[in-house]
């Protein structure tokens, strides 16, 4: 199928070409054309492998492009010789050109087989949208804009407050500011997203970070680390004056809990504050507060 699907230089690939040239009725916009009116002119064989062929070999003229179709040693010739293509490209080309029939029927099929797939996701989607939208109410709108107020912004200054979901995106959250309107964005797990501590691992994950800094070492290690951006084992080895096994045996531990990232720099390895992880830790805390 590589063929229909393959961009040639300065080209919007043969399909998008073949849907706006050879349609009746359409002018160059998708929603003129139905997945019926495509099928109906790819059952064309003959026709569809001359507009591949042309597509392939534009220099050519219909003329001559017909007298290769009807040759296969010289279309086999013409094929092998065909720049800005690799040999998959070329040979499934070939097999196309040589059994239309077959071959553009199997694109139909897969064709049709997709858009059934984009169906059944389309009405999954809508029913998850639909899930979200009645879950999304005002009391509950009112409570993740006050979340959101003590971190970004206060929202009190929009007279508009739209939320839209996408329920294809799980994480994503969009917002756009405008004068005095204002557009959410919401992925269908925003929620996680948005408050991570609210998640089932947090709390296993904050002891793990408890138990990591719970031994003396390791805590003058996380201070040191997070004072002097981008620490080495050697340098910690000098600071503390311990043996390097033991200096790694912590930042392995720190490493685990997620409270220090590593990262490569020519031969040496810099070791950073994951303050990602703080500010989860952070959050974490403040449910406590009082």
């Amino acid at each position: 199928m590589a063929p229909f699907f393959h961009y040639l230089p300065e080209t919007n690939g043969f399909l998008q070409q073949f849907l706006f040239g050879h349609i009746s009725g359409c002018q160059g916009k998708y929603d003129e054309v139905s997945v019926q009116s495509f099928f109906k002119a790819l059952q064309n064989y003959n026709d569809v492998a001359m507009q591949l062929f042309l597509f392939y070999f534009p220099e050519l003229e219909a003329a001559r492009a017909a007298e290769l179709l009807k040759s296969p040693a010289d279309l086999v010739l013409a094929v092998r010789d065909l720049q800005n293509c690799n040999d998959t490209i070329k040979n499934n080309l070939l097999a196309i050109l040589l059994n239309p029939a077959r071959e553009i029927q199997r694109l139909s099929y897969e064709l049709v087989e997709r858009e059934q797939q984009i169906k059944l996701l389309y009405e999954k989607k809508a029913e998850m949208l639909t899930q979200l939208r009645l879950q999304f109410t005002e009391e509950h709108a009112q409570t993740c804009w006050g979340e959101g107020a003590k971190a970004s912004t206060d929202l009190t200054q929009f007279e508009y407050v739209t939320v839209a979901f996408c329920a294809l995106c799980k994480n994503v959250i969009y917002e756009r500011f405008q004068n005095d309107s204002l557009l959410f964005v919401l992925g269908n797990e925003y929620e996680k997203t948005q408050f991570p501590e609210e998640d089932e691992s947090s709390e296993e994950k904050f002891a793990a970070c408890v138990t990591a800094l719970g031994e003396k070492n390791r805590w003058l290690f996380f201070n040191y680390i997070f004072e002097h951006e981008g620490v080495t084992g050697k340098e910690l080895e000098k600071e503390f004056g311990m043996t390097g096994p033991n200096v790694y045996y912590h930042l392995g531990a720190l490493s685990r809990a997620e409270l220090v990232k590593s990262e490569s720099k020519g031969r040496n390895i810099h070791y950073y504050v994951d303050r990602d992880t703080i500010r989860k830790m952070r959050r974490y805390l403040e449910r406590y507060e009082g």
